[in-house]
């Protein structure tokens, strides 16, 4: 039996708004048994969805190569700095991080480099960082080719030197470290696309289990027969299943 909710009459009249709440409402035992019912389907959903980010991270992605350099920058003009002064110093850091990712920069490094690229593709690539309480500051680049990402890293840090002393004011920028030539890939990484699958696979099988949850409107009880239909249960019948089926065989050997 299969409860329409638009259509069922209960004393003459529609169903009011309060039973409706009732039937769109989710009950956790319901959605639990729906669960454990298709449980198949929801093993077979996240089993797809890892083998499939897996194969795509392994054989489909292209392998990434980072390349990183590090620069330090510093004001020579005294030999003792305060409290204050270094606290200043960091800040100055800071201000030298983003301007290295800063579109005055890359797109000085897209023209001297010629890269078919745009400001902020190009930026999506690099990552910098600071090391805490020094003023060494580390550019890292990430591209599908180990030569271009050592190119684009080496000149971002030249371009950065100029920059640093013309907008910002400090005394003295020197490269560290040179960018290296990477030769091992560094991405992408097994584990990130195995996250990614489980995460889209919990949503894919979240999303089945609403569905069939709402779908199935059938009366399982005399409780649902009280709560979606406003009626009172006299008496229940048994099923057996058993019975039944044994009763169509024979029905059907007739």
């Amino acid at each position: 039996i299969r409860c329409q909710y638009q259509t069922v009459m209960k004393g003459g009249k529609k169903m009011d708004n309060e039973a409706r709440e009732d039937f769109l409402s989710i009950d956790a035992k319901r959605l639990f048994k729906e669960l454990v019912h298709n449980w198949i389907t929801v093993a077979a959903i996240f089993l797809v969805c890892i083998i499939a980010f897996s194969v795509y991270g392994l054989f489909l992605s292209s392998p990434q190569y980072t390349s990183s350099a590090t620069i330090y920058a510093v004001n020579q003009d005294k030999s003792t700095i305060s409290t204050s002064e270094f606290a200043i110093s960091s800040y100055l850091t800071k201000d030298c991080c983003e301007l290295i990712v800063s579109r005055t920069v890359l797109e000085d490094v897209i023209r001297e480099l010629e890269l078919d690229t745009t400001y902020e593709s190009l930026k999506s690539k690099i990552k910098v960082s600071n090391s805490e309480e020094t003023r060494f500051i580390t550019v890292k680049v990430t591209t599908e080719e180990p030569e271009k990402s050592r190119r684009i890293a080496n000149s971002i840090c030249e371009v950065s030197k100029e920059k640093i002393v013309d907008y910002l004011g400090v005394d003295w920028v020197k490269i560290t470290d040179n960018a290296n030539l990477p030769k091992a890939p560094s991405g992408p990484s097994l584990k990130s696309y195995l996250i990614y699958g489980f995460a889209v696979a919990l949503l894919l099988s979240a999303a089945f289990i609403l569905f069939m949850y709402y779908r199935n409107d059938k009366i399982n009880s005399a409780e649902d027969v009280e709560k979606y239909l406003g009626l009172c249960t006299l008496a229940t019948i048994p099923y057996n299943r058993n019975k039944a089926v044994k009763q169509s065989n024979n029905t059907r050997s007739r």
